[in-house]
């Protein structure tokens, strides 16, 4: 696959990451589910206090809200300067995508929540293979990537 291709593949995993955070903010009760189930392995809720839930679908709807943001950037960075081949554009979503991910992902294993961290293994693949791809891509020259897709 080419660079153009890959750089299509982020934004379409760019696009269903957006998706989701917009369903945090607006069925936060139906996501906030999900990301129970898939990301904590939880089957019932943990909170039945209502201020608490309140609480918890508030920041659902805030963690939502940032994963709008960020995968807005996202997507404008691949279709703008990565698109044109800038390296600086590819080290700055690559740094962000590692940053999350091993906070994240450390975070979940020191609380316990394996399940978590196994959550974030395809958001990672969503966007990382792409992006590590595109790299691979990019470092080839015309004729190599020509001898590539033979």
């Amino acid at each position: 696959m080419t660079t153009q291709g890959w750089t299509r593949w982020l934004i379409a995993g760019a696009s269903g990451v957006a998706a989701y955070g917009a369903s945090m903010v607006l069925v936060p009760r139906v996501s906030g589910g999900l990301f129970a189930m898939l990301g904590f392995g939880m089957r019932e809720a943990g909170i039945v206090d209502a201020p608490a839930r309140g609480h918890v679908l508030f920041l659902y709807g805030v963690l939502g809200s940032v994963i709008i943001g960020w995968m807005t950037l996202v997507a404008a960075v691949a279709t703008g300067p990565l698109k044109d081949g800038s390296r600086w554009a590819w080290r700055a979503l690559a740094s962000s995508l590692a940053a999350w991910f091993v906070f994240d992902t450390t975070l979940s294993f020191v609380l316990g929540e394996w399940q978590h961290a196994l959550f974030n293994i395809g958001f990672l693949a969503a966007l990382g293979l792409p992006l590590l791809m595109w790299r691979r891509e990019a470092g080839r020259t015309p004729k190599q990537a020509i001898q590539a897709s033979r």
